[in-house]
């Protein structure tokens, strides 16, 4: 394992993780099940879109945990008020699963308020218990979870809670973080967390330009993020072109973190 930031400045950070060593699906995912854990719908598909294609392919199983509902993306839409938002991000989320050849019934949705998650702490101790309870049934060999040096709230806390699973399980599965919205920090990045145990400790690229054409189908599924579906609601969240490319290369990058 070789040696890795794990804070400095945004050119150092992407620097690193730009130069990572290309790795085989198996160092990544350990011969085992996965887990991806996303707190919206649509991060699994940008950050492990690839990976969780290239695991279906050779046999491995793969899991899906959205911990949030999705029904903030669009406030204020009267089209697509919350409970309506929320159902179709599901839909848009298992559109996506399948593209990429996973079982709709390997995709777990949450309940937590989409950008309130981990704020209540009784609420986010049942998603470490539930996490913890899924990797442990389903002997989860690596969890792949949102970076927490992500610059939004329920990415961060998605990381914690995903750590928190790891640590209770049984199973000791390995930990990887995939960055979203790290790409877009130009200030110092910190990888690691003082409120959790365990560090960054390396970076590793994974090709999967076998893969890419399913991935762009999969991030296509999610139409309400891409601004195709709400129309009345012009502060709703939507996924730029600039956003998408870090997403649309043929390899994809995550953070090992010790136990």
């Amino acid at each position: 394992m070789t040696d890795f930031p794990r804070s400095g400045t945004a050119q150092e950070i992407f620097t690193a993780l730009r130069s990572a060593p290309f790795v085989p699906l198996a160092r990544l995912t350990g011969g085992g099940a996965v887990l991806v854990v996303a707190p919206h719908a649509d991060d699994e598909t940008l950050g492990c879109g690839g990976l969780m294609a290239s695991a279906v392919q050779s046999g491995t199983p793969v899991l899906i945990d959205i911990l949030t509902d999705g029904s903030g993306s669009h406030p204020g839409s009267r089209t697509h008020p919350p409970e309506r938002l929320a159902a179709l991000r599901r839909e848009e989320e298992l559109a996506a699963a399948r593209t990429l050849g996973i079982d709709p019934d390997c995709v777990h949705f949450g309940v937590e308020r989409d950008g309130y998650l981990g704020r209540d702490e009784r609420a986010a101790a049942a998603v470490v218990k539930d996490l913890t309870r899924r990797i442990d049934h389903f002997g989860i060999a690596a969890v792949f979870v949102t970076c927490v040096a992500d610059p939004h709230p329920d990415h961060a806390a998605a990381f914690r809670l995903a750590r928190r699973a790891v640590q209770d399980a049984r199973s000791a599965p390995a930990l990887f973080a995939y960055p979203i919205w790290l790409w877009s920090v130009r200030g110092d990045i910190p990888l690691d967390d003082s409120s959790v145990e365990g560090r960054a400790v390396a970076a590793y690229r994974l090709d999967i330009a076998a893969h890419l054409d399913a991935k762009r189908q999969a991030i296509d599924c999610h139409g309400s993020q891409l601004g195709r579906v709400i129309q009345d609601c012009p502060d709703g969240f939507t996924l730029r072109a600039a956003d998408l490319a870090p997403f649309l290369q043929p390899h994809e990058t995550f953070v090992a973190y010790a136990p």
